[in-house]
């Protein structure tokens, strides 16, 4: 079914509700594209700035940590971001390049203890978008609707799906690296 409504200002041009639509659409989409430009690129020049900055390898190691969980946690509770294609492929892009600065990281700090916490935080989000991708497809199949990931969760059915993609792309990594 597909709404309809015309309008004519007063000396104006006409338009529908349609249109409007369209328009939503459109903004949300340039607000999405312009937040992941900005986290991305913060992102990006936090890395950078952890080689310039900490002298300390356990000091540099736990940083990277940090920033490789900040964007798990940005990802699994951005959910619109990663509704538009263009948007979820951007993720992907960032994501491969955090998962490979990990294993590089891991492989030249291979003798200190941090360089595991290292390899786990930062293979996360690429984990997190690989799975997220089928579970989202499977979850709008069977509820009809897209996954609502907000706390709290609106429906038990929102829980199950934000607690399944959370921990299976938290905990997988763990025992990976852990072994």
């Amino acid at each position: 079914m597909y709404l309809r409504i015309n309008y004519k200002r007063p000396g104006g041009k006409a338009w529908t509700l349609c249109s409007i639509f369209k328009y939503d659409s459109l903004v949300t989409t340039e607000k999405l594209t312009n937040r992941f430009t900005i986290i991305s690129t913060i992102v990006i020049v936090a890395f950078i700035l952890t080689s310039l900055i900490f002298k300390s390898n356990e000091n540099f190691l736990t940083t990277n940590s940090v920033i490789g969980f900040a964007v798990w946690a940005w990802l699994i509770f951005d959910s619109e971001l990663l509704q538009e294609n263009k948007l979820y492929f951007g993720s992907i892009v960032l994501g491969l390049t955090i998962f490979l600065y990990g294993q590089f990281l891991k492989s030249e700090f291979s003798e200190v203890n941090k360089s595991v916490q290292v390899a786990i935080s930062t293979t996360m989000p690429i984990f997190f978008l690989f799975i997220q991708r089928p579970i989202r497809f499977a979850f709008k199949e069977i509820m009809k609707r897209e996954p609502i990931v907000d706390k709290p969760a609106p429906s038990i059915a929102d829980f199950i799906y934000t607690f399944i993609i959370w921990m299976t792309s938290g905990i997988i990594p763990v025992l990976y690296f852990s072994r």
